[in-house]
């Protein structure tokens, strides 16, 4: 269902999930170096790759999640400057879909570093 609606209100609101989304990338790009360092780090270690999965995963998911954020606060630029907004319940969805993504990245990259730490701590413990 699309309900046209002409609004500041809305406009604040489109421009706060803007914010919002440009609060993930910049979050996003903070944690860029560190996570592309923890998946070769996790390949270069012996035995971590068993430990946690695929590590290149993370960096893809990175990059995925990173496109995803972007097409998404291109859509909500062009609905911003729309004179009249087209809004659907699918544009919500998004932003949850991608607040969760995102959540789930940090949750993944801090386990992951936490694996890689901890193994290299404990092989470097052996020697």
């Amino acid at each position: 269902m699309t309900t046209p609606i002409e609004d500041n209100e809305l406009n604040a609101e489109l421009q706060e999930l803007y914010l919002t989304g440009k609060q993930w990338l910049s979050d996003l790009d903070f944690f860029e170096v560190e996570i592309k360092s923890v998946a070769r780090l996790s390949v270069t270690i012996p035995g971590v790759i068993g430990l946690t999965g695929n590590p290149i995963n993370l960096s893809q998911s990175y990059v995925l999640l990173k496109d995803e954020i972007i097409k998404f606060m291109n859509a909500l630029g062009i609905l911003i400057n729309a004179s009249e907004k087209q809004i659907t319940v699918n544009l919500l969805e998004d932003h949850i879909r991608l607040r969760e993504k995102a959540e789930a990245l940090m949750t993944t990259y801090r386990a992951e570093r936490k694996l890689v730490f901890d193994h290299y701590h404990a092989a470097g413990a052996e020697k």
